[in-house]
């Protein structure tokens, strides 16, 4: 798929996540005009950004289906220590049963993407290398998110080229899928 003339809308629980997502796409060619990310909950009060993100995601699923634009929306929550990447998904699945919405779908241009502990697991990966612990907290960026640019780099080369990069973390793997189909 050629990302030339679509609309991407990201969904995300931090400015971290938003900034991997937007580099991503940006080093796929990516105009900064052709993305638009809704609001981030540290923006508009605070609260859990998994929640934030369960609770949005149902609108923008809608709007995104309902759209008569080529576009695409990707959609980040953390799994956190305690859950899979399989439970997020089934966790928005749900959210969509509620408000009346089929599941996504495989020839949808949605990617959930979904790290396992969190985004910087898969910062790590591509920064230091393998092998990374999907339990362990990584440090944040905070302040300093752009240190993030190389590592989306290469998650967005993997996806786009197929590549499943040695010793990989299960959710990488997994979000390097996702992130295929809306390229």
């Amino acid at each position: 798929m050629s990302s030339r003339g679509v609309k991407y809308v990201i969904l995300c629980e931090d400015k971290q996540a938003r900034t991997f997502i937007e580099r991503a796409l940006k080093s796929r060619g990516v105009g900064a005009r052709d993305i638009r990310t809704v609001p981030l909950p540290s923006t508009i009060g605070g609260g859990a950004g998994e929640h934030y993100v369960r609770q949005r995601a149902p609108e923008q699923i809608k709007v995104h289906r309902t759209a008569h634009v080529n576009a695409a929306l990707i959609i980040h929550v953390d799994a956190d220590p305690a859950n899979s990447v399989q439970y997020r998904w089934q966790q928005l699945d749900a959210a969509l049963k509620e408000q009346r919405q089929a599941p996504v779908t495989d020839n949808e241009r949605i990617a959930r993407l979904v790290p396992k502990r969190n985004i910087e697991t898969w910062i790590r990966f591509y920064l230091n290398g393998p092998p990374v612990d999907e339990v362990q907290a990584y440090p944040k960026y905070t302040g300093t998110e752009s240190a993030c640019w190389p590592a989306a780099e290469a998650f967005a080369q993997d996806a786009a080229g197929n590549v499943q990069p040695p010793q990989a973390p299960g959710s990488l793997l997994l979000g390097l899928d996702e992130f295929r189909r809306v390229l």
